[in-house]
């Protein structure tokens, strides 16, 4: 059985929880724990209430929840696709504990299926966790039978699985196919690929979305009339046609899709074994060649080039270059990247369909566009705060045992994180500069709009990084077997929970600023001393809210890193 492989995870797990019972941090987790509760509540009351007034709408209908299931479900599904597959190739081809448990005489089934329980409970944690509060509030807003519960967690374990295992069987396809060095090479080609893609499908398309739509009787009938997005071949439908028996009467036999999820489920992890037994040695090999990896190495050029940039601090200047070469060899970070900008550019090009300036009047339209700009600084936050989840957090866990060399250095533990913190804050500060005012031009802002959005992404920046740099201290786990085992662990649900109240605390003065700078009544009734004044003002205290996060997670990461060290 995989427990074997498995039980000293579990160990471990169990003495991370010991020793933090000894300390005072367990404190910290309880605090973290009731937050997540309430944001789970938050989802259940949220589901709750929007499936009522659906329901007591005049023209609904039992087939909408169904469809707003089968949407669900079919996002999240492609989403646990994108992070099984990240969680493979970090687990099947880069993990540190393999080279010592290929030496061990282990049946080879045994070190697959265990290695896709760890896929699996790494990438499926959070949607598990998360979505039981959804389907609580659809059994009580639409009093469903008390087996709906259960029926559906007992259908996610092969839901689950099929996106794990087709992870698993396209990962070990891929390094046998492509080389290493040629990796990168083909997902660019295929990034390219998709945004060809994605212009092509959208071309001529509708540039806005009727107001009308927004309304609630027009999206209950956009909701009947949509057809079903799911192929029939999804699991996503499989599982949706399922728990929509109680909805709705008119539905395939549920024991057909049961059949159908299950049997696939069974089907894709035993393709997936037969695959890793006849091509993970050759697979592996290939991967561990250390002639082919690409070598990133110190030349005349980069130190120019570095000296310019950072000409006050070597300090700082050794650790970019460090980070730089790190994340270049990593082809996992790599194919997190890609997937992660062209899911930007994603964002980006469909928000042009908020543009509908041309059915308000002046008034209308001056609030129309604070309410876009509004909202494209929270989205466009989450979506910087997302890329930090798995570049910027992980980053100090990512030292892994060199960890003890870095402190070797003349470097305190303050200097550490305050050069990994100005390492990461330029690069993600121009992606957040360039979402951000990207959103603005797309939703045709004022030019006072764009200018106060490219300096909100500044400050945002500085507090998403400060943040994850911070939490990952806190959490820091250096005896990773995988990269995957830090993006995905409980301390990277911390610090989304605290991204988003970061986000959410800096939308106030945001929101603000937006409506001196674009609702014409408010700039008319004050003296241009009293405006310049509340934006300048508005201005500082977004950029202190977004420093004073930083510097408390900065301080706090330090102070945790100090009392692991004693």
């Amino acid at each position: 059985m995989p427990m074997t492989l498995l039980k000293p995870h579990l160990l471990s797990a169990k003495n991370r929880l010991i020793q933090e019972c000894r300390t005072r941090w367990l404190n910290r987790d309880v605090i973290v724990i009731l937050v997540s509760i309430l944001v789970m509540v938050g989802i259940y009351l949220g589901t709750s209430n929007f499936l009522r007034v659906v329901r007591d709408h005049p023209a609904y209908d039992p087939l909408l929840p169904a469809r707003l299931l089968g949407i669900c479900f079919l996002a999240f599904f492609l989403l646990l696709l994108f992070s099984n597959t990240i969680a493979a190739l970090g687990y099947l081809f880069s993990a540190q504990d393999l080279p010592l448990l290929l030496t061990l005489p282990i049946r080879r089934s045994k070190l697959y299926f265990s290695r896709l329980v760890e896929i699996l409970l790494t990438s499926s944690w959070m949607f598990l966790l998360f979505s039981l509060p959804a389907l609580f509030a659809f059994s009580s807003a639409l009093e469903l039978p008390w087996e709906f519960l259960p029926l559906s967690l007992l259908l996610f374990v092969p839901f689950l699985l099929i996106p794990a295992a087709l992870g698993s069987i396209l990962v070990i396809l891929f390094v046998n196919i492509i080389s290493p060095h040629r990796i990168r090479d083909l997902l660019v080609l295929v990034a390219f690929a998709l945004v060809i893609t994605i212009l092509y499908l959208n071309h001529g398309s509708q540039a806005y979305l009727s107001t009308e739509q927004e309304k609630l009787d027009h999206l209950v009938q956009f909701l009947y009339i949509m057809e079903d997005p799911q192929p029939v071949w999804s699991p996503a439908k499989w599982l949706t046609d399922i728990l929509a028996g109680y909805l709705i009467e008119a539905t395939p036999p549920a024991w057909l899709s049961a059949t159908l999820l299950v049997s696939t489920a069974i089907g894709l992890c035993s393709l997936g074994y037969l695959l890793f037994d006849t091509f993970f040695q050759r697979g592996w090999s290939i991967a561990s060649n250390s002639e082919r990896r690409l070598r990133v190495y110190r030349t005349g050029m980069s130190d120019t080039i570095g000296r310019i940039l950072i000409p006050f601090n070597p300090q700082l200047r050794a650790i970019c270059y460090k980070e730089a070469r790190t994340f270049i060899r990593d082809t996992v970070q790599s194919l997190q990247l890609l997937m992660l900008l062209m899911l930007t550019f994603i964002y980006l090009y469909n928000f042009r369909a908020l543009r509908i300036a041309s059915q308000f009047d002046s008034e209308g339209l001056a609030w129309w566009q604070v309410i876009l700009s509004i909202a494209n600084v929270a989205f466009g936050a989450c979506v910087v705060s997302a890329i930090a989840t798995r570049f910027v957090f992980p980053s100090l866990s990512l030292e892994g045992r060199a960890y003890i060399l870095v402190r070797c250095s003349p470097l305190s533990i303050e200097q550490l994180l305050q050069n990994k913190f100005r390492t990461w804050l330029l690069p993600i500060g121009l992606l957040a500069i360039i979402l951000l005012v990207s959103g603005t031009w797309a939703i045709q802002a004022t030019l006072q709009t764009v200018v106060a959005t490219a300096l909100i992404a500044i400050a945002v920046s500085i507090g998403i990084v400060g943040l994850a740099v911070g939490v990952g201290a806190v959490y820091a786990r250096f005896d990773w077997e995988s990269p995957t085992q830090v993006t995905a662990s409980f301390g990277s649900l911390v610090y989304m929970l605290l991204a988003l109240g970061s986000v959410i605390t800096t939308i106030v003065p945001v929101g603000f600023m937006f409506v001196l700078t674009s609702v014409p009544g408010f700039i008319e009734q004050m003296s241009t001393r009293d405006y310049r004044l509340a934006i300048t003002c508005s201005l500082l205290l977004v950029f202190f809210i977004n420093y004073a996060v930083a510097k408390r997670a900065l301080a706090a990461g330090a102070q945790r890193l100090r009392d692991m060290e004693r």
